[in-house]
């Protein structure tokens, strides 16, 4: 378990991102001291990879 705060350092997030994927997920979390469980995190990395991957393919497609 960590908090929000840890997460969002780990990950290189600002807090106001993880909370709001939180809030998209349905992930009970209201600010950065609330505890998140391991499968929140597993969650969330999913989410943030997928979106990171998003991300990647529409920069190829405006280079093209």
């Amino acid at each position: 378990m960590m908090s929000v705060l840890e997460y969002a350092s780990d990950m290189d997030k600002e807090v106001s991102e993880v909370l709001e994927k939180c809030k998209e997920l349905g992930i009970d979390a209201k600010n950065e001291d609330d505890m998140l469980d391991d499968d929140s995190i597993v969650e969330l990395d999913n989410a943030f990879d997928n979106e990171d991957v998003s991300e990647t393919e529409d920069d190829e497609i405006i280079k093209k």
